[in-house]
């Protein structure tokens, strides 16, 4: 459970991994849990909003990744070709899927400050419905948003 300070919580450095797990637990929260207090739909509401910006610069950079990396058609545009399970996988020649692998790990790795709205416990105890096997990042959440 972490400290808050003026509503805040402390520690607000996160990674772009987290940030991503973060995003995919608030919305299986959302749309799984069956009752939820006004306070705490208000604080997850804050925090959706906080992290939008933060998800669109990832995606944007993932797209500069692609863009640069990928094979293209004759329009500039990635060729996508089907894997072995008949799914849609972006072109590359030589080394470079491995490159954009790389550097797109890199970039989950790098560290954004983010100042999410905390969730108090009281709120927090009060949702109904979370089903533990179905919350990807409960943990990260519970121990990065809930305060005391």
């Amino acid at each position: 459970v972490m400290e808050k300070e003026n509503g805040v919580v402390v520690n607000n450095v996160y990674t772009n991994k987290e940030l991503i797990e973060l995003n995919i637990c608030f919305t299986q929260i959302l749309d799984t849990c069956t009752e939820m207090n006004g306070k705490f739909i208000y604080a997850m509401h804050k925090n959706v909003t906080k992290l939008e910006p933060f998800l669109d610069k990832l995606n944007a950079k993932r797209s500069e990744i692609v863009q640069e990396l990928s094979e293209k058609d004759k329009d500039g545009k990635p060729i996508l070709k089907q894997d072995e399970n008949g799914n849609p996988k972006l072109s590359y020649k030589g080394k470079n899927e491995e490159k954009a692998k790389d550097t797109f790990n890199k970039v989950l790795t790098e560290n954004m400050t983010i100042d999410f709205h905390f969730i108090n416990l009281k709120d927090w105890e009060s949702v109904n419905g979370v089903n533990l096997n179905k919350i990807t990042g409960l943990g990260l959440f519970m121990d990065r948003m809930i305060v005391e």
